[in-house]
């Protein structure tokens, strides 16, 4: 198997294993809706189940339409990102990383979806009383992985070294 193959398989592996172990903490030390402040006024540990994706969208569609939809969409983009990966083999180490931070996020949304028929979020960012809506470890890292895509595509002369 290829060197660069294994990486990015085990660091979706590392991701889908650190989102679904907070999340069972997570769900096993709070109750639904619950909220803990870690930091006053900034940062709270929370228990929401999210039917939708990003911000709720897709939340009061019904189960039946929403569930099929969803999990199609992440298989197509778990696919798709794994696609692009082997297609391109001379990806920098940062476009490698960040491609495998994508699939290990979808991975682990996507495991709630198949298990819960949501997703469970508990991080919930706020500046006084406006919150950003809550999420996951998962949503962080397919953020991180998407924010170095845009980079290393904008400005391509900070991830020089290939793989």
């Amino acid at each position: 198997m290829h060197r660069g193959l294994i990486k990015l398989l085990s660091i979706s592996l590392i991701v889908v294993l650190v989102d679904q172990i907070s999340k069972i903490i997570v769900s096993s030390a709070l109750v639904l809706n619950e909220s803990i402040e870690l930091i006053s006024g900034f940062l709270n540990l929370v228990y929401i189940k999210n039917p939708g994706v990003a911000f709720g969208i897709f939340r009061n569609m019904p189960s039946s339409v929403r569930m099929p939809l969803l999990t199609a969409f992440s298989l197509i983009a778990i696919f798709l990102v794994f696609y692009i990966y082997i297609k391109n083999s001379k990806q920098n180490k940062a476009e490698a990383l960040s491609l495998s931070l994508i699939i290990g996020g979808a991975i682990g949304n996507l495991i709630d979806r198949i298990f819960y028929g949501e997703v469970i979020d508990f991080i919930d960012v706020h500046i006084g009383a406006a919150h950003w809506p809550a999420f996951n470890i998962s949503d962080t890292v397919i953020t991180i992985g998407v924010a170095v895509l845009l980079l290393n595509l904008f400005f391509p002369a900070l991830f020089q070294r290939k793989m």
